[in-house]
């Protein structure tokens, strides 16, 4: 009796599962949900290698940026970037804080856009080294940030 309540209950379970199953002829007029990605990590011919870290440099971990135009959103761009830490800041320090520092630079690229002017899929860099610069020395107080340099940068579409 156990077991037929069980296999009941299973039957009953599935079978708004099955009857939900989309047509097999093919001729459905529904669109897909196909999308295609496209990658484009920048070659280092675009912009200068980022200069040996001399023990002041911070790296912080990917940042996921959002690139909208009039609300909208185009593109999301993975950047990982160097912090320079200025002369007289201890870099432990400001290591032992890059996840506030990372927080609150994705949360500055959430509220402008960092994408390029012409190019609504692409990252602006000086205008991100810029957001991003105040940005973290905002967070850590004072100039404890000298410059930002970009190690990777990879848009998908």
């Amino acid at each position: 009796m156990k077991q037929a309540l069980l296999i009941l209950g299973f039957v009953l379970f599935t079978l708004p599962a099955f009857a939900a199953a989309p047509e097999k002829s093919g001729k459905s007029k529904a669109h897909g949900n196909r999308y295609q990605a496209g990658f484009t990590l920048e070659s280092p011919e675009e912009e200068a290698e980022p200069p040996e870290d001399n023990g002041r440099g911070v790296e912080i971990p990917t940042l996921v940026v959002p690139v909208f135009e009039d609300g909208r959103l185009l593109n999301y761009v993975f950047v990982s970037v160097r912090l320079q830490v200025a002369d007289g800041v201890d870099p432990w320090k400001v290591r032992g804080r890059t996840h506030y520092v990372r927080d609150a630079m994705i949360r500055a690229a959430h509220k402008q856009s960092l994408g390029a002017d012409g190019n609504g899929r692409a990252l602006d860099r000086e205008k991100a080294a810029k957001v991003w610069m105040a940005t973290a020395n905002e967070t850590l107080g004072g100039e404890s940030i000298t410059g930002i340099h970009f190690l990777t940068v990879d848009s998908r579409s």
